[in-house]
Order: C-alpha cells, then sequence, then structure tokens
C-alpha cells in the first residue's frame, strides 16, 4: 500500500509502555538521559512531539506528528535493545497535538506506592502495560505541566540528567 502525501501528514497519537532490558535497569539514570537526548534531537528532526517517562523498569512514551514518522519512530524504538515487552497502549489519529512546543519532556520519577495506587487504581508498579491510555496521558501530561511552570523541575520529577534539555522548541 503506498501512503500518498496528504495521508502522511495526518497527525496521529501512540502511546506505548516498555520495561527496560535487564542490562540497563542498574543504571537507569543514564540510560535514560542517553534515551532522553536521542530522542529529543531524532523528534526535532522528524517534526514529533511529546513525553518520556522513566521508572525504575519501565518506560512510558508519548509519540505525535505525522503518522508515517510516528510509526517509523515506533519501530525503531522496538528494534532498540534497551527496550524489552513493548506494550502498544493505544494509537489514533488527532486533530491537534497536545504536546505542541514539545520536541520532547520527560523525566524519571521515583512514586511511593499511595500515588502509584492513586494513578494506576491498584495495579502494581511493575506493570506498566496495565496502564490505560487515560491514565497515561494524564501521567505524561502531569510531567508537560510541571516542566512548563517550573524552570527547575523540582516538583516530583527525580533530577533526570536532561533536565536542562527539556525545553520548549
Amino acid at each position: 500500500m503506498t501512503i500518498s502525501d496528504d495521508e502522511d501528514q495526518n497527525l496521529h497519537r501512540l502511546i506505548y509502555a516498555s520495561r527496560a532490558a535487564p542490562h540497563i535497569v542498574p543504571k537507569m539514570p543514564s540510560a535514560f538521559a542517553e534515551i532522553f537526548r536521542a530522542g529529543l534531537n531524532g523528534n526535532r528532526e522528524a517534526d514529533i512531539t511529546g513525553a518520556l517517562l522513566a521508572c525504575d523498569t519501565w518506560f512510558l512514551q508519548l509519540l505525535e506528528g505525522p503518522r508515517t514518522r510516528v510509526w517509523g519512530t515506533f519501530q525503531r524504538i522496538a528494534m532498540d535493545s534497551r527496550h524489552r515487552s513493548i506494550y502498544l497502549l493505544k494509537a489514533e489519529p488527532i486533530e491537534a497535538r497536545e504536546f505542541s512546543g514539545w520536541s520532547l519532556c520527560g523525566g524519571r520519577l521515583s512514586l511511593t506506592g499511595e500515588i502509584m495506587t492513586a494513578l494506576q487504581n491498584g495495579r502494581k508498579i511493575g506493570d506498566p502495560e496495565l496502564l490505560s491510555p487515560q491514565t497515561a496521558r494524564g501521567l505524561l501530561g502531569a510531567i508537560r505541566d510541571v516542566q512548563a511552570n517550573s524552570p527547575s523541575h523540582k516538583a516530583w520529577l527525580e533530577d533526570p540528567a536532561p533536565r536542562q534539555q527539556a525545553t520548549n522548541r
């Protein structure tokens, strides 16, 4: 099937969760920084916006932009050896971007059991694939809002190394 230029420009949103590969878990802070920098640069070049979250042993990401570029980015991520068990939570056409102005925002979280229970309706932190698309969007949207309203990003983000690079486009 050939994709027309019009179809390629249709906006699309994709949300996925993945588990960090075992060799990444012990070095999550530096792995996250590396992934974040690469995503920030790649997203700028591909006209993709979105957010990335790392928490203990898993990642959560939202990508939005031209459909073929979003899917191409997702396919590259799926082949990245730092990810295991990738769960596509939602993919859909959209009318407008939620993360307009952000090539990539993100952070590493260290959540308490009470917060995680509230966010995931009682699901364990080790089960990112059980996040609902609405909860995932809400969590990533909260990261965007914290970063947009707090130059130091200290509200509940855990000192991510690439923090200074999470700037508006």
